[in-house]
């Protein structure tokens, strides 16, 4: 149960592969009535995995849970004392990661697209301004017979398109 509780990956495989992990073991429960699931589904600051980023965490803390409840008997899907499953639990305890997560997720699509627009500023101003410049006596491109601008110009224009496809998108 420590292992579950305290995210210890490796002393929980160690006990995985001991084949510590059976029914008579799973079916050990706290005061409260908890088992190792139920444990391993409470989610506490204090407890963190090492990863920058409420929505990694979230991701981490899903994978630890589902990772804990595959490992275990069918057994010891069980409620506690005060009648919560594990997935109740997990669910009470992680509003906060959720919500953390999601502002996360919101800001990083915001700069995102503030980027690809700045990108896509410089791809309009490379794809307007024509290098090498305009014959004066034709107002034709001067390079305008090189395969290198026909190339030029249709990637600029390429990329200017979808740039302006992603900033629409977002």
């Amino acid at each position: 149960m420590l292992a579950a509780a305290n995210r210890h990956v490796n002393l929980f495989n160690f006990l995985r592969r001991k084949n510590f992990l059976r029914e008579s073991t799973v079916r050990k429960i706290d005061d409260e009535g908890n088992s190792a699931l139920h444990v391993a589904a409470v989610y506490s600051k204090y407890k963190l995995w090492p990863i920058p980023g409420a929505a990694a965490q979230m991701q981490w803390e899903i994978k630890w849970f589902e990772y804990v409840k595959y490992s275990m008997p069918r057994v010891s899907f069980r409620r506690n004392n005060k009648e919560k499953s594990a997935e109740e639990i997990f669910t009470e305890t992680h509003t906060s990661l959720v919500k953390a997560g999601a502002e996360w997720l919101v800001k990083t699509s915001e700069s995102r697209s503030v980027v690809a627009a700045l990108i896509a500023a410089v791809a309009f101003a490379t794809s307007a301004s024509i290098p090498g410049g305009i014959d004066e006596m034709t107002g034709k491109p001067k390079l305008q017979e090189h395969t290198a601008f026909e190339i030029f110009a249709i990637s600029s224009l390429v990329v200017l398109v979808i740039l302006m496809y992603s900033c629409v998108v977002n």
